[in-house]
Protein backbone atom coordinates (compact mmCIF):
# COMPACT_ATOMS: atom_id res chain seq x y z
CA UNK A 1 0.00 0.00 0.00
CA UNK A 2 2.80 2.60 0.61
CA UNK A 3 4.53 1.76 -2.63
CA UNK A 4 1.37 2.89 -4.33
CA UNK A 5 1.07 6.73 -2.63
CA UNK A 6 1.19 9.59 -5.66
CA UNK A 7 4.14 11.59 -5.22
CA UNK A 8 1.66 14.51 -4.95
CA UNK A 9 -0.40 13.62 -2.05
CA UNK A 10 2.59 12.83 -0.05
CA UNK A 11 4.29 16.30 -0.95
CA UNK A 12 0.63 18.06 0.41
CA UNK A 13 0.55 16.12 3.83
CA UNK A 14 4.08 17.08 4.05
CA UNK A 15 3.56 20.79 3.31
CA UNK A 16 0.39 20.63 5.42
CA UNK A 17 2.31 18.52 8.45
CA UNK A 18 5.25 21.41 8.25
CA UNK A 19 2.41 23.90 8.63
CA UNK A 20 1.70 22.49 11.73
CA UNK A 21 4.90 22.29 13.00
CA UNK A 22 5.48 26.00 13.16
CA UNK A 23 2.59 26.55 15.40
CA UNK A 24 2.43 28.44 18.47
CA UNK A 25 0.36 25.80 20.20
CA UNK A 26 2.63 23.04 21.78
CA UNK A 27 -0.13 20.29 21.50
CA UNK A 28 -0.18 21.07 18.22
CA UNK A 29 3.29 20.72 17.17
CA UNK A 30 3.82 17.28 19.07
CA UNK A 31 1.00 16.15 16.92
CA UNK A 32 2.41 17.34 13.76
CA UNK A 33 5.62 15.94 14.57
CA UNK A 34 4.12 12.67 15.55
CA UNK A 35 2.98 12.38 12.09
CA UNK A 36 5.91 13.61 10.21
CA UNK A 37 7.57 10.23 12.16
CA UNK A 38 4.44 8.34 11.11
CA UNK A 39 4.88 9.33 7.75
CA UNK A 40 8.40 8.83 7.37
CA UNK A 41 8.10 5.54 9.01
CA UNK A 42 5.14 4.38 6.33
CA UNK A 43 6.54 6.01 3.41
CA UNK A 44 10.39 6.16 3.91
CA UNK A 45 10.70 4.90 0.42
CA UNK A 46 9.64 7.96 -0.76
CA UNK A 47 10.42 10.25 1.99
CA UNK A 48 13.84 10.79 0.52
CA UNK A 49 12.81 14.45 -1.95
CA UNK A 50 11.03 15.94 1.53
CA UNK A 51 13.60 15.08 4.00
CA UNK A 52 15.71 18.76 3.77
CA UNK A 53 11.73 20.30 3.73
CA UNK A 54 11.25 18.19 6.88
CA UNK A 55 14.53 18.60 8.84
CA UNK A 56 15.00 22.31 8.10
CA UNK A 57 10.98 22.83 9.35
CA UNK A 58 12.19 20.85 12.84
CA UNK A 59 14.97 22.80 13.47
CA UNK A 60 13.70 26.09 12.77
CA UNK A 61 10.94 25.53 15.60
CA UNK A 62 13.50 23.76 17.87
CA UNK A 63 16.10 26.82 17.73
CA UNK A 64 12.88 29.38 18.27
CA UNK A 65 11.91 26.99 21.07
CA UNK A 66 15.43 27.00 22.48
CA UNK A 67 15.56 30.50 22.08
CA UNK A 68 12.49 31.37 23.85
CA UNK A 69 13.11 29.02 26.96
CA UNK A 70 16.78 29.31 27.86
CA UNK A 71 16.01 33.29 27.65
CA UNK A 72 13.57 32.85 30.13
CA UNK A 73 16.06 30.94 32.70
CA UNK A 74 15.57 27.12 32.05
CA UNK A 75 18.31 24.46 32.08
CA UNK A 76 18.66 21.76 29.53
CA UNK A 77 17.82 19.47 31.70
CA UNK A 78 14.31 21.33 32.51
CA UNK A 79 13.37 21.70 29.16
CA UNK A 80 14.29 17.83 28.54
CA UNK A 81 12.11 16.99 31.86
CA UNK A 82 9.05 19.24 30.52
CA UNK A 83 9.13 17.88 26.82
Amino acid sequence: MADNVDEELLKVLIDSACLLVASKAREVVLSALGFIKTLLLSFSANFGPFLNQVVSTVFLVFSVIYDYVFSIGFTLAELIVHL
